[in-house]
């Protein structure tokens, strides 16, 4: 989801984004998120039950977040592994991915009913509204994500590769000319991970990995 909010700050003007598939997941190294994955399961050794009604395998590790507009912060809030039909339905990014080959018709037939009904007790009706709903808010993201872009390319606008807060004046200096809006990445909080008994220090580093992540996703290169 691309949101974007405008602030006045130090006689700037900031444009917040929330980039596209930014999350742990994309963000750390194999061995990171292997490693966050063997953390969990230490911890809860119960993890490979799935709190869906037929308590199915779970195996794909969940995060959940919290995401708080009025700072422009999104805020870890945990993982739990769960199983893959579940993990669809809360993960926007594959279902978007599911419905736009639908959309194109190369999404491969199945004959098994998909956990969404035959576990979870969804509707085709549900289903159908799901898959609108999801469909107008990736075209309006696309819509906005096109519109950013142009101001950049016009040099209207300056891509700051992290928070403001997190740059030097001299950085900051370097990066946006004169009457340019900024766009920024939103602010992101880990601090949840100390939980899987991370290390502050360790906590950083991946704070830095989703900022580099964020820079990545907003070049619109990938």
């Amino acid at each position: 989801m691309i949101d974007a909010n405008k602030n006045k700050s130090s006689k700037l003007i900031i444009e917040y984004v929330l980039p596209l598939r930014w999350s742990l997941h994309f963000a750390l190294t194999e061995k990171q998120w292997r490693g966050l994955r063997e953390r969990y399961k230490r911890i809860y050794p119960d993890w490979e039950k799935c709190s869906c009604p037929k308590h199915c395998k779970a195996n794909t590790l969940d995060e959940k977040w919290i995401y708080e507009y009025a700072t422009h912060t999104k805020i870890f809030n945990g993982i739990k592994f769960i199983c893959p039909g579940c993990h669809w339905l809360k993960s926007p990014t594959w279902r978007i991915d599911t419905w736009l080959q639908k959309l194109i018709g190369i999404l491969p037939v199945s004959t098994k009913s998909p956990h969404i009904i035959d576990c979870l007790g969804w509707t085709q009706q549900q289903i159908d509204t799901l898959y609108k709903n999801d469909l107008r808010e990736h075209e309006e993201d696309m819509i906005k994500l096109t519109r950013i872009e142009k101001r950049v390319k016009k040099k209207k606008a300056a891509i700051i590769p992290t928070t403001i807060e997190r740059l030097s004046s001299e950085e900051l200096a370097v990066l946006v000319k004169p009457k340019q809006i900024v766009i920024s990445p939103w602010r992101v909080n880990l601090s949840a991970l100390s939980e899987y008994r991370y290390s502050s220090d360790e906590i950083a580093v991946f704070e830095e990995r989703m900022y580099q992540l964020a820079a990545k996703r907003m070049s619109w290169d990938v």
